[in-house]
């Protein structure tokens, strides 16, 4: 199908290619909220140093961490617009693999060394980690014009 209107200038396309990348990068790493990251880093801590308190306590904060987590994710959700695309997932194991290294290397020094206050320290190790990763996905994130 033709049109009669005359093709774009060399400014037209290329501002037609730039405002492109922009939407591109905002699609790619959409802004989230500035507490999301640090509420997720304090409810991560709290579920690895909740290790130390006894068993039913253990569940309960568990509980409670998994409504907090899905209650700020739904608020994100509807606030920005973000929704769950498998295909991101390729960006975020080094996170997952880092924070579940922690983890693994948090419980393994306490079986060895059973000392139940490491568990305080990786819970700090992985806060940071939550951080950090916040840190980097806001430099993504297209900043604001």
């Amino acid at each position: 199908m033709e049109t009669n209107s005359p093709r774009p200038g060399q400014d037209a396309a290329r501002d037609a290619l730039e405002a492109a990348n922009r939407s591109e990068d905002v699609v790619r790493h959409p802004r989230v909220p500035r507490w999301y990251f640090p509420v997720m880093a304090v409810v991560v801590a709290a579920v690895i140093a909740a290790q130390m308190l006894p068993s039913g306590q253990r569940v309960a904060l568990l509980g409670v961490a998994v409504v907090v987590i899905l209650m700020v994710n739904r608020h994100v959700q509807t606030s920005t617009g973000i929704v769950w695309d498998a295909r991101r997932l390729r960006g975020q194991l080094p996170f997952v693999a880092v924070l579940l290294g922690v983890v693994i290397a948090t419980a393994i020094t306490v079986a060895i060394t059973e000392i139940e206050w490491v568990w305080a320290v990786g819970a700090g190790v992985a806060a940071v980690v939550v951080l950090v990763a916040g840190v980097l996905y806001a430099r993504q994130s297209p900043a604001d014009d």
